[in-house]
């Protein structure tokens, strides 16, 4: 189980880091509008988990519709815990 979590991790790290370079933000304004310190975003997109709330927070900041954070969870779901969960 803490492979898995620790491929989540990663897999959720990458994602983040692409929608922030999709939004052409750094990680400095990132932190600034959304009031996270620049560590714990750097942290995150390394491949730290991410508790959900901040995850949430900066979904929004880097301007990500919610339709497509949804089918990214589901697709995380099927990727590592199949169809049945």
């Amino acid at each position: 189980m803490h492979k898995v979590r620790v491929l989540i991790a990663c897999d959720v790290a990458e994602w983040l880091h692409g929608r922030r370079n999709n939004v052409r933000m750094t990680v400095g304004e990132a932190a600034r509008r959304s009031q996270i310190p620049v560590e714990f975003i750097v942290q995150w997109e390394a491949g730290m988990p991410i508790p959900v709330p901040e995850l949430i927070i900066l979904m929004k900041i880097y301007q990500v519709p919610g339709v497509v954070v949804s089918a990214y969870l589901t697709s995380l779901q099927r990727k590592f815990l199949g169809d049945d969960f």
